[in-house]
């Protein structure tokens, strides 16, 4: 009889793409090799905000005919980090756009 037979995971190594509730199934082995398993689910989180690093002092031409500039938030956020990646499309700078106005 073992009191501590080795278990593991059909899932063993789930990352950033694995976000949400996944089924696994749990194989546990004793020393005799007697084998059992069972199904479950589990939940891979992201809950570590990202880690931001805004630079100051850039200097940026406005277009000379309508006098605006856009904001490109990786020139102005470049080096933030995120353990899941920083997705630049769905971020937002404020005021997005700059004008003379």
């Amino acid at each position: 009889c073992d009191p501590n037979p080795e278990h593991f995971v059909n899932e063993a190594h789930l990352d950033c793409k694995d976000i949400g509730v996944k089924p696994a199934i749990i194989h546990a082995v004793d020393v005799n090799f007697n084998r059992a398993s069972c199904e479950t689910t589990v939940e891979t989180q992201d809950s570590t905000a990202p880690k931001m690093v805004c630079h100051n002092g850039f200097e940026m031409q406005l277009d000379t005919a309508e006098a605006r500039l856009s904001v490109d938030i990786p020139t102005l956020a470049g080096g933030s980090t995120d353990n899941c990646g920083i997705d630049w499309d769905t971020s937002t700078a404020e005021p997005a756009v700059l004008s003379c106005n």
